[in-house]
């Protein structure tokens, strides 16, 4: 079934086109076919009647929800694993179909969630591994600092650049911190 009916298109408002001189149909679209676009709250706010529609954020409950995010994760690692384009933004928009309705479950909006989770990482810091995961400032420690040498004179470690001793490992202020090489 084609999406390019009508009742979808931008030129249809109140069930008139004004383009084509009030003719409407819901089997068939014209050349003139313009899509509707949604903005994401747009969007959101339809996910969200069609999880009322079908009672689950009346009746549903987050654990069962879970397991379908669960579910929907193995998808996009699938995609991810087999670069298919397709699975990757399908499973993509259904985990967020799914985060929406734990989040409503939950007494939250998912607009309220994203923004709470924004305030948590804006003003982040830390450094991108060579390995592509991100490490948070406050994770970086001299353990892992490449300019950490062995144990010296009863202290823990000897920080090369700096040329001092290394009292606690656990240190993570430096601001000469860089990870380890082969890491």
């Amino acid at each position: 079934m084609s999406n390019k009916i009508c009742g979808n298109c931008k030129h249809v408002t109140n069930g008139v086109c004004w383009l084509n001189g009030g003719e409407v149909s819901t089997n068939y679209s014209c050349e003139d076919f313009e899509p509707i676009e949604l903005d994401i709250s747009d969007t959101l706010m339809k996910i969200s009647e069609w999880h009322q529609d079908r009672k689950i954020t009346v009746n549903g409950n987050s654990a069962t929800q879970t397991i379908k995010l669960g579910e929907e994760f193995g998808e996009l690692c699938s995609g991810v694993n087999r670069r298919n384009k397709e699975l990757i933004k399908d499973s993509i928009g259904d985990m967020v179909v799914v985060l929406v309705a734990i989040a409503e479950l939950e007494g939250f909006t998912f607009d309220e969630c994203v923004r709470a989770a924004y305030e948590e990482i804006k003003d982040r810091k830390g450094m991108l591994l060579p390995n592509g995961n991100f490490l948070k400032q406050e994770d970086m420690t001299c353990k892992d600092c490449k300019y950490l040498k062995g144990p010296i004179d009863g202290a823990p470690g000897y920080c090369s650049k700096l040329k001092t001793k290394v009292y606690s490992l656990d240190y993570n202020e430096c601001s000469f911190w860089e990870f380890k090489d082969g890491e």
